[in-house]
């Protein structure tokens, strides 16, 4: 039924497909069709078909009997993504990374199949990656895409792994999958991951895992002319100084401790 205290052009169906929406957060980042009902109040066949609509325009993803949203939702307001918690406080520690490496870096949350950048501090120098914020590129070529891909769960990553299409950019673009697994769990292992000469020659990154204070997960990475780096020394050179930065991120995004009286 209507409610008779709304005006004549509101839509029930746009304020009930938010409620589920908002149903989803980072203390709640998947629910099962029952839980979402339960958590929104509304109808389970409700519930269901607005699931399955964002299933099919992109914003939430299928797995077994959970849904769960993408950075696809990013789509509806990025616009203001610049005032946004996140990027306001993260962009202080990005700035200070890129002046201390000279190089560009940015905060990246996986995509289906792509990574999204939705934050990024530009290089003090005149030639620097030029990376735009909203700007997507392909997961299994960035060291943005690696490292979050070894936070997925053993079924997201299967999924990831049967149905993206590994597309070959340069002759070092690593396409057989069982190599690429490999390289993720060494992602995983390691904590931080690298790519080279994958998507344009001459171009490399370094990632690592902002501690998760969020859903999704967040990557920061840093893009680079290869020939600046050591790949001997990358660790010490460009992952502690991410580390660090990702710590400060993560810092600011809990607020201040609060300490007990």
């Amino acid at each position: 039924m209507p409610d008779p205290t709304r005006p004549d052009y509101f839509l029930q169906s746009l304020e009930r497909g938010l409620i589920v929406l908002r149903a989803f957060d980072a203390d709640h980042p998947d629910r099962t069709l029952t839980e979402a009902a339960e958590a929104t109040g509304l109808g389970k066949a409700t519930v269901r078909r607005i699931l399955l609509t964002f299933v099919d325009l992109g914003y939430m993803r299928q797995r077994g009997r959970r849904f769960a949203l993408t950075p696809r939702v990013l789509d509806l307001g990025f616009s203001y993504l610049s005032s946004l918690e996140l990027v306001g406080l993260a962009e202080p520690h990005l700035q200070a990374l890129s002046r201390e490496l000279g190089e560009s870096v940015l905060l990246a949350v996986l995509d289906d199949f792509d990574v999204r950048y939705i934050a990024r501090a530009t290089a003090p120098r005149p030639m620097h990656v030029n990376v735009p914020v909203g700007g997507r590129s392909p997961a299994h070529v960035t060291s943005a895409g690696r490292i979050l891909l070894s936070d997925l769960n053993v079924n997201d990553l299967e999924h990831y792994l049967v149905n993206t299409p590994f597309q070959q950019y340069t002759p070092w673009t690593v396409t057989n999958k069982a190599e690429f697994r490999s390289q993720i769990q060494t992602a995983k292992s390691s904590g931080w991951s690298n790519s080279a000469d994958e998507l344009d020659i001459g171009m490399g990154g370094v990632a690592v895992l902002v501690p998760r204070v969020h859903s999704p997960s967040i990557a920061l990475s840093t893009v680079f002319p290869t020939s600046r780096f050591d790949r001997s020394q990358l660790e010490s050179t460009v992952v502690t100084p991410l580390r660090e930065c990702a710590e400060k991120i993560a810092s600011s995004l809990r607020g201040p401790a609060k300490h007990s009286e």
